[in-house]
């Protein structure tokens, strides 16, 4: 007899509003536009927990991928992950693999011998996969911050950077008015900018108390990111990208002038040049 789990998990993606389709080209279900199937990890490595969800990262972008560990497809997408996961790990994108047919005892060697360090949830049985109907792999699906599919079945970095655009004006939150161009300036990853903005209007002698308010907690959130961007700058350079950390520092320290971030990172570039020899 013919297994009925196909045509379970379809009916049970339409009584979920998940309605998925797939043409003849595709890995899996064509989501886009749609809530983000749930999935329940029953194991996982590099901290994704027994029972934990994919829900619970809502609110962040993620990047979901289907592999399988012996594919040698599958392995060539895998330093990518490993490198947006490093990039852009703590700047609202959380890279998630699914690996089909193992448990953590068969995936940990081969991941420890790559260094991978993105996080692995363990599909041991494909249950996982057929929620998303995938029949090949590797096969990527982007959620964005607010729980939806923005692409099915592919992962270019286009459009995980237009997710983290939307995510940072998520993240940012309610925005003065006459301060609409600070959310231009965040959206497009300038928090220097921004936060001079903010900084100025919140000086007036005339400023309310919710745009001084709103400026601290830009500054809170300004400097977070600054540590966040030299990180990054330093995973550049460490993975010998020295003209695109270049690009980064300078881009840093200039956004920065005039804000009580100019200092640090004018530190940093200067840090850098020292390293690279100017």
């Amino acid at each position: 007899m013919p297994s009925s789990r196909p045509l379970l998990v379809a009916l049970l993606l339409a009584l979920t509003g998940v309605v998925g389709t797939r043409d003849g080209a595709a890995e899996g279900a064509m989501l886009t536009g749609l809530l983000a199937p749930e999935l329940t990890f029953p194991t996982g490595l590099n901290g994704i927990e027994r029972g934990q969800t994919l829900s619970s990262f809502k609110g962040k972008v993620v990047w979901l991928k289907f592999w399988l560990r012996d594919c040698p497809r599958c392995r060539k997408t895998l330093p990518l992950a490993q490198e947006l996961h490093e990039l852009y790990g703590k700047s609202g994108l959380v890279v998630l693999t699914i690996v089909h047919q193992y448990a953590p005892d068969q995936v940990r060697p081969f991941l420890d011998k790559e260094g991978y360090t993105f996080p692995v949830a363990c599909d041991p049985t494909g249950a996982l996969a057929q929620t998303y109907q995938v029949n090949h792999r590797p096969t990527d699906y982007v959620v964005g911050a607010d729980g939806r599919i923005v692409q099915s079945n592919s992962g270019p970095e286009e459009v995980l950077q237009e997710a983290l655009a939307k995510y940072r004006v998520i993240e940012l939150g309610r925005v003065p008015a006459g301060l609409e161009s600070v959310k231009d300036d965040v959206r497009a990853w300038r928090y220097g900018p921004a936060l001079k903005r903010a900084s100025d209007a919140a000086a007036a002698g005339d400023a309310s108390a919710e745009v001084r308010d709103f400026a601290a907690r830009l500054d809170r959130l300004a400097t977070l990111k600054l540590d966040v961007d030299i990180e990054r700058g330093q995973t550049l350079q460490r993975r010998k990208r020295p003209d695109e950390a270049r690009s980064l520092f300078e881009a840093l320290a200039a956004g920065h002038v005039g804000t009580p971030l100019e200092a640090k990172a004018q530190a940093a570039l200067t840090a850098f040049q020292a390293a690279s020899g100017g």
